[in-house]
């Protein structure tokens, strides 16, 4: 979902990230960024607010940014959430750190 511009400035300041962001080394390259609330929902992954590189740096210190029932979710490259690439998702944060990251836990299967 997109919030509007207003809301998309505000997380942007929040988290310290810029649209479009390329980072050296990076972790991951070129996702989307969302903000979930209490619940990760792969067809409604959140408020969409970025897209850019993420590194180690920013995968440390991002949780502190997050409130309670807060998840950040970084997935689908810039082909969108129909392209099947490596998993869709490939980081969630939370308050308390990483909760998924596709190269440690392996891409999320599709319901059989």
């Amino acid at each position: 979902m997109y919030p509007g511009q207003t809301r998309v400035n505000e997380l942007r300041e929040r988290f310290k990230v810029t649209n479009g962001q390329v980072l050296t080394p990076h972790k991951y390259k070129n996702l989307n960024w969302y903000l979930a609330k209490d619940v990760v929902n792969r067809n409604d992954p959140g408020e969409w607010f970025n897209f850019g590189d993420i590194d180690e740096i920013a995968i440390s210190v991002l949780p502190h940014a997050l409130k309670p029932g807060e998840f950040l979710v970084l997935g689908w490259k810039d082909q969108g959430p129909d392209t099947r690439d490596e998993g869709d998702i490939s980081l969630i944060l939370s308050p308390s750190g990483v909760l998924y990251d596709r190269r440690r836990d392996g891409a999320i299967k599709e319901p059989q």
